[in-house]
């Protein structure tokens, strides 16, 4: 390992970076040192985020002495010296040697101190999913990692938040009242309402006296309990209370009725009515009401909330270097590096297929490697595949689709051996960078893809690691953005492309365009056949996509279909029209939330339906 050059420091107020030591590959020489007292030397990625690089390091220090030694991965993390000179460690593995900067390519091991409660809760998680001994550095853990951490912020609030509520809050959180969507009724059940009244016993627990009142079933639960206050007052001759004191709790079930709804409106009245039963009361004084929620000691903050606080805090993505990726007009690439661990004899023949695919739709042609042949069941190969599809023009949903396939004897003979998807974009929407490795899943029976790629099957990796083959990938830095990331624009900037490319008024496919009858026919046309829609219908519904969005609102699916899904322009046109749409009806709102829809606006909007109807 190389030091780097001093002489050019100006004073010791910050150390050079390892970035000079970088090939032309992206590629430093770093070393790690275990517990063990193993020391692993490892050309890494610059750009690779240290999760992937863990995963690799790990496989690698099993073939040294004493690996036996070691615990799983997830007790370990990295500590290294940063640019200031100070000893530091890894809170988040999401990043790569470009954010850390250390400032030298050494990076100690060491055991994670106060995360047992984090170990014990993944552990109960891969139990109740299934996972049973699997790792979980297989299920992508900085994304999972980052999904707790605001899962954790979350609850401190919701926490925070019910401290400071009243008791009757309290009360009214852990006792919520069980409503009907309308307080209306169907013709069968009308005519069970006398004078549009009904009969309910009420019954008073501190004398035992129990009265069946006639009350108006559109009455509030407080009128009811005045009207019963009123009845006893005048049987007992005793003082009229507050009916502000008491409640309604069903006879026999932990459930109050209390809130401006009418008395038919809850369920538990309306059940009574359906069984021709009177509903039975209890007047339980508010007093009295039990204890919301048990007391709850303040607790400290553990290590890992702590670190995961400040790692929020001083890794953020956001930074001044990012880049918006519709500035990037240069066509979309990867590298294939390698494949191993491949479960084929030698001189067998392998060839794979790459795409680049919205769902099930091919944004661009497929591409595909040369005839590889499989040596110790590994092939040596690097391959540069360039797409003819923009970085700009990249949806934030969009996936890399692998598929691996061998070739008999007769070479118009390809049978599906493995296949693997990755998104292009990571959970932050920025774009993947760096190597990865990806654990391939095996064929299926049931797997018949109608091309070669497989895009129906999801992004997470094969857990079975020890078993599944192995496909070495770089996705290069396609700008040099420094410290930062090329990243997928906020919503807020989508909505301004759609404005400042927005068709002139009266023109074609502008709000305003005039429609002829005949278009309107063919549209009709278009919109109500089941195929599959053919260029012609897409670029149709496409033009009049103002035209369906007022007259054939429930077509949304179609109008999503005729989306070029590998034009930033188009895509931020159909999100902007989204705000517009009008809501649907449950069947076509699940619709869209089809595989077909991955657009996470199209799904926001599906649920916001859903929502409004359910």
């Amino acid at each position: 390992m190389a030091c780097p050059d001093l002489s050019s420091m100006e004073g010791l107020l910050t150390l050079p970076s390892i970035r000079s030591q970088m090939d032309s590959n992206n590629q430093v020489a770093v070393d790690f040192l275990f517990p063990n007292g193993i020391l692993v030397p490892l050309e890494v990625n610059y750009f690779s985020p240290l999760d992937q690089v863990k995963q690799i390091i790990w496989r690698e220090v099993h073939n040294y002495p004493l690996s036996h030694n070691l615990l799983s991965q997830d007790a370990y993390s990295f500590v290294f010296i940063n640019k200031l000179g100070e000893r530091e460690e890894v809170l988040d593995e999401s990043q790569n040697l470009e954010e850390l900067q250390p400032f030298l390519g050494l990076f100690q091991v060491v055991k994670k101190k106060g995360d047992t409660t984090s170990k014990t809760l993944d552990k109960n998680i891969n139990f109740l999913i299934g996972r049973g001994l699997q790792k979980q550095e297989s299920f992508q853990a900085a994304e999972i990692n980052h999904f707790r951490e605001k899962m954790m912020t979350l609850c401190r609030e919701i926490t925070a938040q019910r401290r400071s509520q009243t008791p009757l809050e309290k009360f009214m959180w852990r006792y919520p009242v069980r409503l009907r969507s309308t307080a209306d009724l169907p013709k069968e059940l009308e005519g069970r309402i006398t004078n549009d009244c009904i009969v309910v016993d009420i019954g008073f627990g501190d004398s035992g006296v129990c009265y069946k009142l006639r009350v108006n079933h559109l009455w509030t639960p407080q009128e009811t309990v005045h009207a019963a206050l009123i009845k006893r007052s005048n049987n007992l001759g005793v003082p009229l209370e507050d009916s502000e004191l008491y409640l309604l709790k069903v006879i026999g079930q932990e459930e109050f009725l209390y809130g401006d709804y009418p008395l038919i409106q809850f369920k538990y009245v309306y059940q009574c009515l359906v069984k021709n039963t009177a509903p039975h009361f209890w007047m339980v004084l508010r007093s009295t009401l039990p204890e919301a929620t048990p007391p709850v000691p303040q607790r400290r903050p553990t290590l890992y909330n702590l670190n995961s606080v400040s790692a929020g805090k001083e890794n953020g993505t956001k930074t001044d270097n990012n880049i918006i990726v519709w500035n990037i007009k240069i066509p979309y690439r990867i590298q294939i590096k390698g494949i191993s661990k491949l479960q084929l004899a030698d001189g067998s023949k392998i060839k794979l297929y790459i795409g680049v695919y919205h769902g099930g739709e091919s944004l661009c042609k497929e591409r595909e490697t040369d005839e590889l042949t499989v040596m110790d069941r590994t092939c040596n190969v690097k391959s540069d595949i360039v797409f003819d599809i923009q970085v700009a023009d990249l949806p934030h949903a969009a996936r890399l689709c692998f598929a691996l396939y061998t070739i008999g004897n007769n070479t118009k003979r390809k049978d599906l051996s493995s296949w693997v998807n990755i998104p292009i974009y990571d959970f932050k929407l920025r774009l993947q960078r760096g190597d990865r490795e990806l654990p391939m899943w095996p064929q299926d029976l049931l797997q018949q893809p109608e091309e070669h790629c497989y895009p129906l099957g999801g992004v997470s990796l094969n857990c079975m690691c020890m078993d599944a083959t192995f496909l070495k990938i770089s996705f290069p830095d396609v700008a040099d953005v420094g410290g930062g990331y090329l990243i997928y624009p906020p919503y807020d900037t989508v909505l301004e492309c759609a404005s400042m490319n927005m068709e002139p008024d009266g023109s074609q496919g502008s709000p305003s365009m005039k429609v002829s009858k005949s278009h309107l026919e063919q549209l009709h046309q278009a919109l109500n056949q089941s195929d599959q829609l053919f260029e012609q219908d897409k670029d149709l519904i496409w033009l009049l996509r103002y035209e369906v969005r007022h007259r054939f609102p429930h077509a949304l699916a179609k109008v999503l279909q005729s989306v070029k899904w590998n034009s930033y322009v188009d895509v931020a046109k159909m999100t902007a029209l989204l705000q517009t749409w009008p809501p649907l009806a449950v069947d076509y709102a699940l619709e869209i939330l089809d595989f077909e829809y991955p657009d996470r606006n199209v799904r926001e909007f599906a649920v916001k339906c859903l929502n409004n109807e359910l």
